[in-house]
C-alpha cells in the first residue's frame, strides 16, 4: 500500500501505524487522526530485512452504526476500495 492508498487508510483510521525494512535498518512512523505523532525515526539494524508493515484502527465513526449512518457515502467508498485494495 503506497500513496493515495495508505493516505485514505490514513485519513480514515483513529491511528496508523508505519515500520519499513530497507538498507538493512528498521524505520518507524505513527499517525493519529490523520495527523503525525511520530515522524519517521530509525529503530534499529535490520540486516538483509525488507518490507512494509501497516497497522491500523479503523476510525470508531466508521465502526460506530449510527456514526457511520452520519458518514459520507464517498468516504465509505473510498475505505472499501482501499481495504480491497490491500496487498495482504
Amino acid at each position: 500500500m503506497h500513496g493515495v492508498g495508505v493516505s485514505v487508510v490514513n485519513a480514515l483510521s483513529d491511528w496508523l501505524e508505519l515500520r519499513v525494512w530497507r538498507n538493512d535498518k528498521v524505520y518507524y512512523a505513527r499517525f493519529e487522526k490523520g495527523e503525525c505523532t511520530v515522524h519517521v525515526r530509525e529503530e534499529g539494524d535490520a540486516p538483509g530485512e525488507k518490507g512494509t508493515e501497516v497497522r491500523f484502527m479503523a476510525s470508531s465513526k466508521l465502526t460506530d452504526p449510527e456514526a457511520r449512518s452520519r458518514t459520507s457515502i464517498s468516504a465509505s467508498k473510498r475505505w472499501r476500495r482501499a481495504c480491497a485494495n490491500s496487498p495482504s
